[in-house]
């Protein structure tokens, strides 16, 4: 099983990848978690987190094919290895991603390339839960961080990364959508994990 938390910049998918691998870790031994994340720990993931710092040089089909290779590395590396040998892994997002900010913020032509190059990585034993946070909320935990911002970090182009995300759901029927507006984070896992419970069950 491949569970795959997303959202715009700032909606927590790093803090509920972490507790929802502590959960299963502790109350579903049998599930095996493994946590990793994208961009991965490859070379090319390392390059990208550097060009995220001013990926408006460069353009969406570029990015697009620097997360294609980083994936497919992560894939045949960590993903699929850990899924044949029926670990659940949790990914702190995915393809799904590239479908976002290099696809449906860019342009139709651009989707419709991220959506053929990254068809390879849509699984069907998966799950994508997009976390759904208003802009001035994931804004104010950006500021929070006191880092430096991304590229991608303004308020509007997140005002249209947050419009593509609930678009997300009619690009890949794996994807569920959550309101988490003004939710702790508390509150969000109790939800992933309801939600998960048919899987876990299963």
């Amino acid at each position: 099983m491949l569970i795959i938390l997303e959202g715009a910049d700032g909606v927590g998918t790093t803090t509920q990848a972490a507790l929802l691998f502590k959960h299963l870790l502790h109350s579903y031994p049998n599930t095996r978690p493994v946590l990793t994340a994208e961009p991965s720990s490859t070379p090319v993931g390392h390059l990208i987190r550097s060009l995220l710092k001013d990926a408006a040089s460069f353009s969406a089909v570029e990015m697009a094919a620097l997360f294609f290779v980083d994936r497919k590395a992560h894939f045949r590396d960590i993903i699929r290895p850990a899924l044949e040998k029926d670990h659940w892994v949790i990914c702190d997002r995915n393809w799904q991603s590239s479908l976002v900010y290099q696809g449906l913020i860019a342009s139709l032509e651009d989707t419709n390339f991220v959506k053929l190059l990254n068809q390879q990585f849509a699984i069907p034993d998966s799950v994508c839960y997009i976390l759904d946070v208003p802009v001035a909320e994931t804004a104010r935990r950006r500021r929070a961080r006191g880092t430096h911002p991304e590229a991608y970090e303004t308020d509007a182009i997140q005002e249209k990364v947050l419009a593509a995300y609930r678009r997300v759901p009619e690009h890949d029927p794996t994807a569920v959508l959550l309101s988490c507006a003004n939710k702790s984070a508390v509150a969000v896992h109790q939800e992933l994990v309801a939600h998960l419970e048919p899987f876990l069950i299963a």
